[in-house]
């Protein structure tokens, strides 16, 4: 028991319950076991051995099946964010307020679609953030100036003109440029 005081211990005792804790390693039991779980329990419990077992394509099969219900869209989406330190899974959260569908049961297949476009939005940023790098180097090099420079991100990307501002003196005060 606790590390107290034999005065205390002997107060204490009888109001603290001494029942065993059993743990349970969901991601190590069987098909057959999962199996027996309902809801969106089942769907954490088949991610967490999907992925402890390295069956990522059964994973995928399991994520893309338009048969498998969330009830608890914002409480699956906030479990999955823990278990994962994925940020998508909060910003797909915040599409479902945006769209009023925050209680209502979605299926699997269209999470993962928006999880797919996510990832799509973030390599298109990433994208249109080297090429900004490529151009302000190129402008440097060249000695164009910065409000140049600047213009020249406005059309090439279609950013409004404080963005490009921000992005071009980014590379261009730090030095950072692509070697």
């Amino acid at each position: 028991m606790l590390d107290i005081p034999e005065e205390w211990r002997k107060r204490l005792e009888p109001l603290i319950a001494d029942h065993p804790i059993r743990i349970v390693h969901l991601a190590a039991q069987d098909e057959e076991t999962r199996n027996k779980y309902q809801s969106d329990f089942r769907h954490i419990v088949d991610y967490l051995a999907y992925v402890r077992n390295k069956e990522r394509q059964k994973l995928k099969e399991y994520m893309g099946d338009k048969r498998r219900k969330v009830a608890h869209p914002m409480e699956y989406l906030d479990l999955m964010h823990a278990f994962t330190n994925d940020s998508r899974y909060v910003k797909i959260a915040e599409r479902l307020q945006e769209n009023g569908k925050e209680s209502e049961e979605i299926n699997m297949c269209i999470m993962l679609d928006m999880l797919e476009e996510s990832g799509i939005e973030k390599g298109r940023r990433e994208e249109m953030s080297h090429g900004i790098c490529v151009l302000v180097e190129t402008c440097h090099e060249f000695g164009v100036s910065i409000a140049d420079t600047i213009s020249r991100v406005v059309a090439n990307f279609e950013l409004p003109v404080n963005e490009a501002e921000l992005e071009v003196k980014k590379y261009w005060e730090t030095g950072t440029v692509l070697k």
